[in-house]
């Protein structure tokens, strides 16, 4: 077991949220804050100069919020451990934080000890996501089913096949296979087809092989 220190970069556009943070974090004896950004964009330039342990990221932010930075420092350092810390868990940000490669979850109005409790766990190689938050992430994960048919479809989407292609190619007409790619992107929840096709990766439902 080392005494090392965990070194934090605390990422909020917001001073006073900083300010709290860093004042809760340095009461404990094993924690230290040696970086402070108030965008996602200075976050990355942070890390390079912190090198801290643990990233503690809000996700609302102007411009570039901590879901880009998350992934932005995972490309950059692909053992970067952050916990995106917020005031929303809603299930769609709660996904894109999980997609992102962050390794927790924290609402903002979370219990002193459970914060503390998160970045310990996440410093020594874990994970920190409340119940009720892990509960959703876990359904959207599931997520609805897709028939035979709509994989096939999505699956060609994901080569680049346009309408008229996937139409030739399954023995469709035009307005058919139109019809199979709303139905996709409503059961997804996507709002155009790249996106259908990075949640179908994401969720298993289509190979990215074939």
């Amino acid at each position: 077991m080392t005494n090392e220190r965990i070194r934090i970069l605390i990422v909020d556009d917001h001073d006073l949220a900083r300010a709290g943070l860093k004042g809760l974090l340095e009461d404990e004896a094993d924690m230290v804050v040696v970086g402070e950004a108030r965008s996602g964009i200075d976050a990355v330039s942070a890390y390079r100069a912190c090198q801290p342990t643990v990233v503690l990221m809000d996700i609302r932010m102007p411009t570039f919020d901590g879901i880009q930075a998350t992934a932005a420092l995972l490309r950059e350092d692909a053992k970067a451990k952050v916990l995106v810390i917020s005031s929303y868990d809603t299930e769609e940000e709660v996904f894109r934080v999980h997609e992102a490669g962050a390794k927790g979850y924290l609402l903002k109005e979370s219990r002193r000890a459970e914060i503390l409790e998160a970045v310990r766990s996440v410093a020594t190689g874990g994970r920190h996501t409340p119940p009720s938050v892990a509960e959703r992430l876990e359904s959207r994960k599931r997520g609805p089913t897709l028939s035979s048919r709509e994989r096939q479809i999505l699956q060609l989407l994901h080569k680049g096949r346009n309408n008229r292609e996937i139409a030739e190619s399954l023995a469709l007409s035009p307005g058919t296979v139109r019809m199979y790619v709303s139905q996709i992107l409503e059961k997804i929840g996507a709002s155009n087809r790249t996106e259908a096709v990075t949640l179908g990766l994401a969720r298993g439902l289509i190979s990215p092989g074939d």
